[in-house]
């Protein structure tokens, strides 16, 4: 049973430590991990990464969760201390202690619509409502009737009315 588990240890990847991460040492200053949280934020969020939208949001989650951890001062002793004492990770339950903390995406905390988002918006609207009163307007200017019934049923209506009389 413990060879298998070593295989299989060995056939999963190793979870990176949220230091690798963040591209820090572990000896980093809290000015440190926020710088390179922000610029690493920038190049992975889903909005802006030219990644995939599904992997760069797997990335930044794991970027937002390791600089949750080490900028609070006691998580960040924790995780040290874990790292210490799982030094070798190559036991499945090592490597699981080491992402015990997990980030919850709380839908309350949404950002704003930016200015480019809204104007955006704003410019479908306008277009929807043009399209729409250029449609009607040339229904209107060539007199075609606004309400038309769909073929199929002038064509069913007919059929149904010549079975009657038959």
């Amino acid at each position: 049973m413990r060879l298998i588990i070593k295989i299989f240890n060995r056939l999963l990847p190793l979870k990176r430590t949220y230091y690798e991460i963040l591209e820090v040492s572990r000896l980093a200053t809290s000015q440190e991990l926020k710088t390179s949280f922000h610029r690493l934020s920038k190049a992975l969020h889903p909005d802006t990464s030219l990644l995939p939208s599904d992997q760069a949001a797997q990335q930044f989650l794991e970027l937002y969760e390791a600089y949750e951890c080490l900028s609070d001062p006691f998580k960040r002793h924790e995780y040290d201390e874990e790292i210490k004492n799982n030094s070798k990770r190559s036991e499945l339950s090592d490597a699981n202690k080491l992402t015990s903390y997990e980030f919850v995406y709380e839908s309350e905390n949404r950002r704003p619509f930016s200015g480019g988002e809204l104007f955006s918006l704003f410019l479908l609207v306008v277009v929807f409502v043009t399209s729409l009163l250029l449609g009607v307007g040339l229904g209107i200017f060539n007199g075609r009737p606004l309400q038309v019934a769909p073929s199929w049923l002038s064509t069913l209506q007919s059929l149904l009315n010549l079975m009657k009389f038959q």
